[in-house]
C-alpha cells in the first residue's frame, strides 16, 4: 500500500497577542475586510494558541493559489 503525502501551503504569522480576545478581534476584522473585496477571495485566517500568547495566522487557500497561478500564466 502506498501512502500519498500531501504538503499543504504554510500559514504566515500576521500578529501576536496576549489574550484570545485581542487575537479574535483581529481575526474578525480581517474576515470583514476580505469579505468586501474580490482581491482577497480564498484567504483563510485562524487563531493559534502558543505557550504564552496567541498568534493570528493567514494564508491563501491552496485551491485559490492554483487559480491565481493559472491567471498569472495566462496574463489575466
Amino acid at each position: 500500500m502506498t501512502v500519498k503525502q500531501v504538503i499543504n501551503k504554510p500559514w504566515k504569522n500576521k500578529s501576536f497577542h496576549e489574550t484570545f480576545e485581542e487575537a479574535d478581534f483581529v481575526r474578525n476584522k480581517l474576515i470583514s475586510i476580505w469579505s468586501e473585496s474580490k482581491d482577497h477571495e480564498g484567504m483563510q485566517v485562524k487563531v493559534k494558541r502558543l505557550s504564552d500568547r496567541y498568534v493570528v495566522k493567514t494564508r491563501l487557500h491552496p485551491d485559490f493559489d492554483e487559480l491565481k497561478s493559472t491567471k498569472e500564466f495566462l496574463g489575466w
